[in-house]
């Protein structure tokens, strides 16, 4: 399935580039600051039996579905039906260190829609183990689809590995186009409001410091 967002082109370029001696990355090599465009749209997972810890949820997707997602499995945000092709696609990510990606439609309660496409790229550990991921999502739809209305989960379509032409992979150095992210600060109605002032700080911090919204620095 060849990526059709050229911001997740961009986000995958960045991962091929932290890549040493063409093994996949291991997370301490990710530099934050390369993704600061795309943080808010990247959730850190660490597996969990046949699924995925969201171990940190990016900004934007949290905002995206009204809540914190942390703490929570990644197939769950996924309708019950679609979670163990989710569950394949981690594993199969995982155990054969190649990215995938997977395209899919959110869908509010009331039924509104947009379309996404998550790619997932594996990490390595500090044992060397392939056991973490980081999951970018891109929504292919105008946010404004939803009409403020959080998403309840997403529809599963299909997945496969993931397909980038050469001339693709400039490492997010070449001509950028807008990102379709959800701004959660110019769309109120799609904030994520936190009773807990601990977790309202930690958020502030994470948009403060790119280097802490993915856990790689204290």
């Amino acid at each position: 399935m060849t990526i059709r967002h050229q911001e997740t082109k961009t986000v995958f370029g960045l991962w091929n580039g932290a890549k040493a001696g063409g093994k996949v990355p291991a997370r301490g090599a990710i530099e934050p600051r390369s993704f600061a465009r795309h943080l808010g749209q990247i959730c850190l997972l660490e597996k969990s039996g046949p699924d995925a810890t969201i171990r940190l949820g990016g900004t934007s997707v949290c905002a995206l579905f009204g809540k914190e997602l942390r703490g929570g499995h990644f197939g769950a945000l996924f309708t019950r039906g679609a979670r163990l092709s989710v569950q394949a696609a981690l594993a199969r990510g995982l155990t054969l260190s190649q990215p995938m990606v997977i395209e899919a439609i959110g869908e509010t309660e009331s039924g509104r829609q947009i379309g996404v496409e998550i790619l997932l790229l594996p990490l390595s550990d500090a044992q060397g183990h392939v056991t973490q991921a980081l999951a970018y999502l891109q929504p292919l739809d105008p946010i404004a689809r939803l009409v403020g209305e959080p998403l309840s989960a997403f529809r599963f379509l299909g997945m496969s590995e993931a397909i980038v032409s050469g001339n693709d992979l400039d490492g997010g150095t070449g001509p950028r186009r807008p990102v379709e992210a959800v701004k959660a600060a110019a769309r109120p109605n799609l904030r994520l409001v936190v009773s807990n002032p601990m977790a309202a700080a930690a958020n502030l911090l994470r948009r403060a410091r790119p280097e802490a919204a993915l856990g790689l620095v204290t």
